[in-house]
Parts: structure tokens; C-alpha cells; sequence
């Protein structure tokens, strides 16, 4: 995607649903998982983000790493001058930070409030679960043209910019309720999966159960859902 505000490149890759096999030795098969460690060359002073946390070296080379429980149909790399606009935790210390892209800046307020709900999330799900967040950083990122609404892959959430609008009404209740679905997806799609793609509806029904508990929404559950 090329800004047209200010001619910035930015680039997603991924393996959702079947795409890793064209990058690796590997079946499109959830219940065999890997360890995945990656390095990444991207142009230099672009911010690379994926599914484990990364550091650079300086000439745009990213180490990431290793992601353990990995499957290989959730690999997502963003890469592109990507601008920080909020850096926290959430949790028992998981690192989270907020990025949008750099032409941006009318959302910032928006996107806090956004990681605000996102961070409590965390909190609430590894209480309720009694599991700790499976990933030590949640890098939220609002991507240009994604072609879903949102997804969460180990480490890492992509949003599409079409929910900024909005994200500015701070009573528009469905936003939370996607936030924290997608947050759920941390343990419900991430760490544990189904076996085969028939059982999808597993993860998508139970990340959307929490979320619905976290945010007490199942009037609008129950209305927009069923």
C-alpha cells in the first residue's frame, strides 16, 4: 500500500489459510505446530512487526524471536515507517504497544483508548483462565487495506483502518467487543487450536464467548450475532 497523503510504503505478508507452504517445509494442518524464528530485511528506518518480539540491527535487518507452539498458517509479518503511538503493558507484564501509520496522527486519542480496553483484557482473561498471557509482547497494529476487520496471531493484532470511524465514539460498544475477540485469540486460536479446519468454529466461538463475558455486551451479542 503506497500513502497517498505522503508517499509511505507499507507491506503485509502472511500464511492464512494456505499460503505457508509456499515459504516452508510444512503441512496447512493446525495441530502440528513448530518453533519459528525469523529474520526479516526491510528498507531502513521502516519498523517491522510479526509474531515474536523483535530487535534491529540497525541496516533493516529484524531478528525476531522464536515463537514456540507456532503454526505455520499464522506467520504475519507489517513492515512499513509505521509511527508508535502508544507503548504499556497488559497483564502480568506483558509488553504491548499501539502503532498506526505515520499520516495518521487525528486517531491517536482513539487508539490509547483502544489499547486501554486491550490491556485490560489481558488482565481479565489470564484471571479467568487462570492461564498467564502464552506471549511476553502484543504488538497492535492498524494496517491500510487489511482485508478482514481484524485477526490476532501469536504476538501480534492487525486491525483494519475502516474501524477508526469508529473507534472515535467512545460509546460505540461494538468496538470493544472486537477488541477483546481478538485478544481472546491470544489463547483461543493462538496457544490452543483446533485440530483440523471442520473445528474453526471452536476458536471463533470462544474467543467470541469471552469477549462477551469481558465487556458484559450480550444484549448486542444476542441482537447483531444471532
Amino acid at each position: 500500500f503506497t500513502d497517498p497523503a505522503d508517499g509511505a510504503g507499507y507491506v503485509i505478508a502472511d500464511g492464512y489459510p494456505d499460503e505457508a507452504a509456499r515459504l516452508f517445509c510444512c503441512f496447512d494442518q493446525p495441530s502440528l505446530p513448530c518453533a519459528l524464528t525469523l529474520t526479516v530485511r526491510v528498507p531502513p528506518g521502516w519498523q517491522c512487526l510479526g509474531n515474536g518480539e523483535a530487535h534491529d540491527d540497525g541496516d533493516g535487518v529484524w531478528h525476531f524471536g522464536t515463537v514456540t507452539g507456532m503454526r505455520p498458517h499464522l506467520l504475519t509479518v507489517c513492515a512499513g515507517p509505521y509511527h508508535q503511538v502508544w507503548a504499556g503493558s497488559g497483564g502480568h507484564g506483558v509488553s504491548m504497544r499501539v502503532w498506526r501509520r505515520a499520516s495518521f496522527p487525528q486517531w491517536d486519542e482513539a487508539l490509547v483508548r483502544f489499547a486501554g480496553i486491550a490491556a485490560r483484557a489481558i488482565g481479565h482473561y489470564e484471571s479467568t483462565l487462570g492461564t498467564p498471557c502464552p506471549y511476553p509482547g502484543y504488538d497492535i497494529v492498524f494496517v491500510p487495506e487489511l482485508t478482514s476487520l481484524a485477526g490476532t496471531v501469536p504476538g501480534l493484532m492487525c486491525v483494519s483502518e475502516t474501524m477508526l470511524a469508529r473507534m472515535a465514539d467512545p460509546d460505540d460498544d461494538f468496538v470493544a467487543e472486537v477488541c477483546a475477540h481478538e485478544v481472546a485469540h491470544l489463547w483461543f486460536g493462538s496457544h490452543v487450536t483446533m485440530r483440523w479446519w471442520d473445528d474453526l468454529w471452536l476458536d471463533e466461538a470462544l474467543a467470541t464467548y469471552l469477549s462477551a463475558e469481558f465487556t458484559g455486551g450480550w444484549a448486542g451479542f444476542g441482537y447483531r450475532a444471532k
